[in-house]
């Protein structure tokens, strides 16, 4: 079995070898990574491999189980609220058919046509009444807008994350990748002359050999040693490059690992984006009907100082009880509908920038989804050529133990 290990190519070796050190996958594989553990070909590597993240190749393609950096870095930006927004409060209650989403909104309809209307007889018990809905509707409209306003701000510093996580140079990984694939080919074209040179070489010894045979007993033995030392220096010399060719393609690691996980992060921001744009939208529309319910009932409150005059003509105290409640009410009213206002506009901001954010994310992620592919076939190719290079070296290995026995 040594020897299948050493024949294995260094992403398989390094496969194993995480099976075995992290305990997971089949105990076949775990097997085979043990002996990759207590092989001196990959002694080398050990120190590097237990460096790295386990899921270093199990997360290539497959968004559905990132990375431990890149879960750390989804669970940081979830950390901000992300999950907590996306619930909404008190205002996506009323989506979801809560008592107390539902009362406000009825409220807010009841500011915007009933209350008017009931203001405008202007008496003093209108006034008293439309002052008390004031205070109550500034009340309710106020923690709606607390609410909507936390899981906004809760957004916002998911997006402000979110955005640095968007700026990683995948064509840059990509190129850094490829500069490592031409190494590769390069150590390869190397091995290939020395299998050309070499060939020559063996092939004129062995005719040399062959003609000799059972005629010229000393000429055949020196013509067969000569080409076994030839076929002996050839497999030194492919060894070398091999293991050479080993190193370069230990440093796909590092770059296939930080693409597949920001990668996994970006997928994560992109799924994210739909809740995040419905949720702006929600509360949006219910601060656009809150301040729209103020607008209408500060309204209704100047068309019930204008008819108080007459609905209490004659009692002077009455047209000043109802003036200072309509007063009041208005201010409330008024505060209510300029917050929710202004709260509102924030809110289609923040449903720009999800929408934003939901577009950069879903082009990032395609990006990141290219320049994985791209590696991963780096790597493939990669793999094939030291492969190559493998049985080059058994060739040789073969050759030189045509007369003195194996290579040593």
């Amino acid at each position: 079995m040594a020897l299948e290990v050493n024949n294995l190519n260094y992403e398989d070796a390094h496969r194993y070898y995480i099976a075995y050190y992290s305990d997971t996958g089949s105990e076949e594989d775990k097997k085979i990574g043990k002996q990759v553990a207590e092989s001196s070909k990959w002694s080398q590597f050990i120190t590097k491999w237990q460096s790295e993240d386990s899921t270093i190749y199990d997360i290539d393609g497959n968004d559905q189980n990132p990375s431990e950096a890149a879960q750390e870095e989804i669970n940081n930006l979830e950390g901000d609220g992300a999950q907590k927004s996306k619930k909404g409060g008190m205002a996506a209650g009323i989506a979801a058919g809560g008592a107390v989403g539902a009362s406000g909104i009825a409220l807010a309809v009841a500011a915007k046509s009933i209350i008017p209307e009931a203001a405008s007889t202007g008496n003093i018990v209108a006034a008293a009444i439309y002052a008390a809905v004031g205070i109550v509707y500034c009340s309710v409209a106020e923690v709606f807008r607390s609410r909507v306003k936390q899981n906004r701000e809760l957004q916002e510093r998911y997006i402000a994350k979110a955005q640095q996580d968007l700026q990683y140079n995948y064509e840059a990984a990509d190129a850094k990748a490829q500069s490592i694939t031409d190494m590769v080919r390069a150590q390869s074209a190397q091995a290939e002359k020395v299998m050309q040179s070499t060939g020559q070489n063996v092939e004129l010894s062995n005719a040399v050999a062959g003609a000799t045979e059972g005629s010229n007993v000393s000429t055949n033995l020196a013509a067969l040693g000569q080409g076994d030392k030839f076929a002996g220096e050839a497999y030194d010399k492919l060894e070398e490059i091999n293991n050479e060719m080993l190193n370069t393609t230990s440093e796909y690691d590092q770059i296939i690992a930080e693409v597949n996980t920001s990668k996994s992060v970006v997928n994560s921001i992109k799924n994210e984006m739909p809740q995040f744009q419905k949720q702006r939208s929600n509360d949006k529309i219910t601060e656009y009907l809150f301040a729209a319910g103020g607008a209408a009932a500060v309204l209704g409150g100047m068309a019930g100082i204008a008819t108080s005059f007459v609905a209490n003509a004659g009692q002077p105290w009455l047209v000043a009880g109802s003036l200072i409640l309509f007063a009041l009410g208005m201010v409330m009213f008024g505060i209510a509908a300029g917050k929710s206002f202004g709260e509102a506009s924030k809110q289609k901001q923040g449903e720009s920038e999800a929408t934003n954010l939901a577009d950069q994310s879903a082009q990032t992620y395609q990006n990141a989804s290219n320049a994985s592919a791209s590696i991963r076939s780096q790597i493939n190719e990669a793999n094939s050529i030291y492969t190559q290079g493998l049985n080059m070296q058994e060739d040789m290995n073969k050759e030189d133990s045509n007369h003195n026995g194996p290579a040593v």
